[in-house]
C-alpha cells in the first residue's frame, strides 16, 4: 500500500528547511523591489499633495490680482429698528438717507361672526355625504364631510392648514364681538390683494364682512436721498445694486456703505495660509520620502522669488528697498520660509494708500500664479515631470515584481524537485544498507 510522506521523512533530510532557506535568499531582490515600490508610492502621494497645495495657492493668488481685490464692502444702519441693511459686497460706497412714511401691508378682511350655537360654534354643510367647503382668497377650503360644527378658532386652524396664501385669526374685540380676520401673505397695493372669500356652506350662524374694520393692501412709501419711491414689499433689493433694505417701521435712518477692510484682509490671510501650506508640504517631503531632493529647494526658491519680486519690474537696477514689497503691507518672512501676516499693518497701509496696496499685491500675486503654472505645466512643469517619472518608476517596478514572482515560483519548484530526488536517493541507500547489515548479522 502506498503511503504519503513529507519531504525528507524517509532519509531524515530536512528538505523543507533547506528549500525555505534557499528561497529566502532568492526572494531578497523581490523584497528590495517591494521596499522601493513603497517609497515610490509614498513619493507619488506626496507629489499629489504638493500639486493640490499649489493649486490652492494659485486660487488664493488670483483673488489678490483680480480687478475687484479691494471691492469688498460692508453696510450699516444708523437705526436698525427703522431700517435693516444687507450688502453682498458689490455695492458702491456712499451714504443713503431713508425716510419711511408708510410700510407695505397686505389686505386684511374682517368678518363679524354671529348666530353661533350656545357652545359658540358655527355650522357648515347640510348633506351628510357632500363636503362642506368655503372659499378663501379665491381657493376652496374643505372643512369636512356632511355637517361640520367649528368654533372660530377651529375654523381659523382649518384655513391656515389649507395653504391658500392667506392666514386666519380668531379674535374677540373689546365689545365681545367675535371676529375672523383673514390676512394675505403678500404685501403691496397690487401683490397684496386677496381673492374672494365666501362662506357658501354656512348653514347656522353668520359671517359678515366688516368693510370698516377691513384694511386695503398698501405699498411702502419712502424717500432715498430725497427721491420719492414706492415698493410692493418692505424688503427692497432692486433699489441700489448690491444692497437689500428692510423697512422695519416709519421713521428716518441712514445707511452707510464703506470698504470692508476685514473682508479684504481675509483674502490676504487666505493667500498666506495657502503659501504656508505649500511650505509645510515641502518640509514634510524633505523629512520623509524625498529627503534632500533638489526638487524641494527649487519649488521653494521659485515661489519665494515670486512673492518677494520688485513691484516695478521695469526698473533695471532695483535696490534693497525694492525687494519684498509686501513687507510694507503686513507680509514678512517667517521661520522655515513661511510667511507671517500682520493684519494691523495691512489695514493701516490700506487706509494710507489703497492703490499702492492693490498694485503691489497684483504684481506679486501674478508672479506667484505664473510660477505655479510653470511648476505644474502638463508638458514641462518641474513638479509635473517628477510625477510622470515616478509613475513610470512605479509601473516598471510592478513589472519587475511580476516577472520576479513568476521566476521564484519556478525556482522553488526546481529546488523541491532537486532535493526531493536527493531525499529519495538517500532513502534508497539507507534501505539497501539496512538490508546488507541484516544479511551480515550486523546490528
Amino acid at each position: 500500500m502506498a503511503s504519503i510522506t513529507a519531504a525528507g521523512a524517509g532519509s531524515g533530510l530536512n528538505v523543507e528547511g533547506i528549500v525555505s532557506g534557499l528561497m529566502s535568499v532568492e526572494r531578497q531582490p523581490l523584497t528590495k523591489l517591494q521596499t522601493q515600490a513603497s517609497k515610490y508610492n509614498t513619493q507619488v502621494s506626496d507629489i499629489g499633495k504638493l500639486t493640490s497645495a499649489l493649486s490652492s495657492l494659485k486660487t488664493a493668488a488670483q483673488k489678490l490680482s483680480s480687478y475687484d481685490f479691494l471691492d469688498a464692502n460692508t453696510a450699516s444702519s444708523s437705526d436698525t429698528t427703522i431700517i435693516g441693511i444687507k450688502a453682498d459686497g458689490t455695492a458702491t460706497n456712499g451714504t443713503y438717507a431713508i425716510n419711511t412714511t408708510q410700510m407695505a401691508s397686505p389686505q386684511a378682511d374682517v368678518f363679524d361672526l354671529s348666530g353661533m350655537s350656545a357652545d359658540g360654534k358655527l355650522t357648515f354643510g347640510t348633506d351628510s355625504t357632500s363636503p362642506a367647503t368655503i372659499t378663501v382668497n379665491g381657493k376652496s377650503v374643505n372643512l369636512g364631510t356632511g355637517t361640520v360644527t367649528l368654533t372660530p378658532a377651529e375654523l381659523a386652524a382649518k384655513i391656515n392648514s389649507a395653504g391658500v396664501g392667506a392666514t386666519a385669526m380668531s379674535i374677540t374685540d373689546k365689545t365681545g364681538q367675535q371676529r375672523l380676520v383673514i390676512t394675505g401673505q403678500k404685501t403691496g397695493a397690487t401683490d397684496g390683494v386677496l381673492g374672494a372669500t365666501s362662506f357658501d356652506t354656512l348653514s347656522s350662524g353668520n359671517a359678515t364682512l366688516n368693510a370698516t374694520a377691513s384694511q386695503a393692501p398698501k405699498n411702502a412709501e419712502f424717500t432715498i436721498n430725497g427721491i420719492s419711491a414706492v415698493s410692493q414689499s418692505n424688503s427692497i433689493s432692486d433699489l441700489v445694486s448690491g444692497l437689500t433694505f428692510t423697512l422695519q417701521k416709519p421713521g428716518v435712518a441712514s445707511v452707510t456703505v464703506g470698504r470692508d477692510d476685514d473682508a479684504i484682509a481675509k483674502k490676504v490671510d487666505d493667500f498666506v495660509t495657502s503659501y504656508n501650506a505649500v511650505v509645510a508640504q515641502l518640509t514634510t517631503m524633505k523629512s520623509g520620502s524625498f529627503g534632500n531632493d533638489s526638487l524641494l529647494r527649487s519649488v521653494k526658491d521659485q515661489l519665494y522669488a515670486a512673492v518677494s519680486a520688485p513691484t516695478d519690474k521695469t526698473n533695471a537696477n532695483p535696490g534693497p528697498a525694492d525687494y519684498s514689497p509686501l513687507a510694507n503691507f503686513g507680509i514678512k518672512l517667517g521661520v522655515g520660509g513661511s510667511l507671517v501676516f500682520n493684519k494691523s499693518d495691512f489695514t493701516k497701509a490700506l487706509g494710507k494708500n489703497a492703490d499702492a496696496v492693490k498694485a503691489a499685491f497684483a504684481s506679486n500675486a501674478e508672479g506667484v500664479t505664473g510660477t505655479v503654472n510653470n511648476l505644474t505645466d502638463p508638458d514641462k512643469g518641474l513638479v509635473t515631470n517628477r510625477k510622470s517619472t515616478l509613475d513610470a518608476n512605479v509601473k516598471a517596478n510592478t513589472s519587475k515584481q511580476d516577472l520576479m514572482s513568476a521566476q521564484l515560483v519556478k525556482t522553488e519548484a526546481r529546488l523541491r524537485a532537486q532535493y526531493g530526488a536527493l531525499d529519495a536517493s538517500l532513502t534508497k541507500m539507507q534501505t539497501s544498507l539496512a538490508s546488507m547489515k541484516s544479511m551480515l548479522g550486523i546490528s
